[in-house]
């Protein structure tokens, strides 16, 4: 168990991100369960808490993060979490501060799966890790190439049995 009474200090933003790293480079064993996150004000900041922890693991997989849809999803399943827009902007101001070296991916189940498609099949892996290596244009052609060689494929077919239709009468 972590307690942290001023966490989110936003006065140093860097024992923010000190913090998660500590609650998730603890040696636990994530396959029996999540870990629970309470708070004493009733939810607000333990909600943050699991925003900014997994925008920083998405940050550090994809680049990318989605701060609004995260907000957005906990809003949903509780309303009324974010009392004003200024709890919005408070993540918004610790995720702009988020290291680039966390590593937070390694203490989790999801690298390990990954760790585990890499070494049985690597192509796949290769594929699945190289979401920004080629831009979607040049995807969307190899899929419509894809999709015109096999339509071509099967109207050959087609052909040939109509062929072999004709050819018996």
């Amino acid at each position: 168990m972590y307690h942290s009474p001023n966490w989110p200090d936003l006065s140093q933003p860097e024992s923010v991100f000190e913090f998660i790293q500590t609650v998730y480079n603890t040696p636990h064993n994530f396959e029996k369960g999540p870990i629970a996150v309470v708070d004493r004000f009733g939810g607000a900041h333990a909600c943050t808490f699991c925003i900014i922890s997994t925008i920083a693991m998405e940050l550090e997989y994809d680049n990318t993060a989605n701060i609004f849809m995260h907000a957005k999803l906990y809003h949903n399943k509780r309303p009324g979490i974010w009392m004003s827009i200024e709890d919005i902007r408070h993540i918004y101001s610790i995720a702009y501060y988020c290291p680039n070296n966390l590593n937070l991916l390694n203490a989790t189940s999801l690298r390990t799966e990954f760790d585990d498609i890499a070494v049985a099949t690597p192509d796949l892996f290769s594929k699945i890790c190289s979401n920004g290596s080629t831009s979607r244009v040049e995807k969307l052609n190899n899929l419509v190439n894809e999709e015109i060689t096999d339509s071509k494929h099967i109207h050959e077919t087609d052909l040939t049995v109509i062929d072999d239709t004709s050819q018996q009468h």
